[in-house]
């Protein structure tokens, strides 16, 4: 969505609503189909991430990441089962000013989702990765879960290394 905010828009500016709607239509129609299965296999890793570091006691930045995650989602469903339709319905009607205040409807939500995305807190750092939807969700995934890896890590070596025993004494 990145693309389509700072880019495309942009440059579809100087276009007459019945070259730039279609055009974002039929870009809409590619890319949303790829988000979904995005979300799908977020889901699923995101719940496999959570139950490696303890489901319902993980640490609180997963809760988090992963109620954000959610939240987002919801966010894509509403603009692809809700907002998108309106869109296809005004290019086949021709009405451009519909399907420009559909167009509008989205680039409001997904400015919405990047300003909540920015602020996510994960591990000991912000994220400040500008994905949206569910691209930004499985950055975050591998981000937070590495570093919570190398943590786990470096605390299991601390807690199993044997202790040695220094004498002042032989010094």
């Amino acid at each position: 969505m990145i693309f389509a905010h700072f880019c495309l828009r942009p440059a579809l500016g100087n276009l007459t609503p019945q070259l730039r709607l279609p055009l974002w239509e039929a870009v809409f129609a590619r890319f949303f189909n790829w988000v979904a299965g995005a979300v799908l296999v977020i889901l699923i890793t995101g719940g496999f991430l959570l139950m490696q570091f303890g489901g319902g006691h993980a640490v609180w930045s997963l809760h988090a990441m992963a109620g954000l995650g959610i939240l987002m989602m919801l966010i894509f469903g509403h603009i692809r089962f809700a907002v998108f339709p309106k869109i296809r319905r005004a290019v086949q009607a021709q009405n451009w000013p519909d399907g420009a205040r559909a167009v509008a409807a989205v680039r409001r939500l997904v400015v919405v989702k990047y300003r909540a995305w920015r602020g996510h807190y994960c591990g000991c750092r912000f994220v400040s990765v500008s994905f949206f939807v569910a691209e930004g969700a499985s950055f975050s995934v591998v981000l937070c879960s590495r570093r919570l890896v190398q943590r786990k890590k470096r605390q299991a070596a601390l807690f199993s290394a044997p202790k040695k025993l220094t004498s002042s004494a032989h010094h």
